[in-house]
Formats: C-alpha cells, sequence, structure tokens
C-alpha cells in the first residue's frame, strides 16, 4: 500500500540527522527512493546518495526535500 503522508518529520524525530529523516520519511511513506526522488524533483542517483551519505544536498536541493518532506534545510551538514 501507498501512502501520501508527507507531515513534516521535523519535531517528531529530535536528535536525527536530515540523512536519518530521510530514511525515516523514505519508510514511512512507502515511496520507492525512484518515487521519492520524483516527488522532491532530485535524481534517483542524488537521492541514493543523500540517504547514504556519500553526499549531502545543495541548499537548493535541502529546500525540495524540505518542501517535499518537511524535513528542515539546517539538519543537513556539509
Amino acid at each position: 500500500m501507498v501512502t501520501t503522508d508527507h507531515s513534516p518529520v521535523g519535531a517528531a524525530l529530535p536528535g536525527m540527522n536530515g540523512r536519518a529523516r530521510l530514511a525515516d520519511w523514505l519508510k514511512r511513506t512507502y515511496f520507492t527512493q525512484a518515487d521519492a526522488a520524483r516527488l522532491i524533483g532530485i535524481t534517483e542517483s542524488q537521492f541514493s546518495q543523500f540517504l547514504s551519505g556519500r553526499s549531502s544536498p545543495s541548499l537548493l536541493n535541502a529546500v525540495r526535500i524540505q518542501k517535499a518532506t518537511g524535513i528542515p534545510v539546517d539538519l543537513w551538514e556539509k
């Protein structure tokens, strides 16, 4: 079952960074990485890199993630 739970996760998970919150959001929404990337407006490769911690999103992509998931921009460390 696919849900469209786009509820903010910023306040719900104190102490977690952007990557951990993105992983939690992905798990809660049952989106595939490809679907999540499309919703956010980034490539599947970028999504995978952010999720794994291999790279951090640019400010523009962090804003896109925030708009789609509610994960605050300031949780993404450079």
